[in-house]
């Protein structure tokens, strides 16, 4: 299962290191609990959409997206790489309604 979020329904906060997420019970703000690499990928950047997934284990997931330059290439591509930054999340308000 998975929920697609756009930059309505979801904002990062590096300042706190929390992501908001619209809900049918209104916005809520959830702390992610990120490693180094996740911190490095998303620091000074800011990201307008990511995906909720549960995956096989029944743990819940973020998906963050964020945009990159594309390094030089000899061949026509386009200019901007999309990247995903996977983030552990814990879904505390959501377990009766997804699992």
């Amino acid at each position: 299962s998975s929920m697609d979020c756009d930059k309505d329904l979801f904002r990062f906060r590096e300042q706190d290191w929390t992501v908001s997420l619209a809900t049918t019970h209104g916005r809520e703000r959830v702390e992610l609990k990120v490693g180094n690499y996740q911190r490095g990928k998303l620091k000074q950047r800011n990201p307008t959409s990511a995906q909720l997934c549960k995956h096989r284990d029944g743990h819940f997931y973020l998906h963050i997206q964020i945009t990159d330059e594309a390094p030089d290439s000899r061949f026509k591509t386009s200019r901007h790489l999309r990247r995903v930054v996977l983030v552990p999340f814990e879904a505390f308000f959501w377990r009766d309604t997804l699992t």
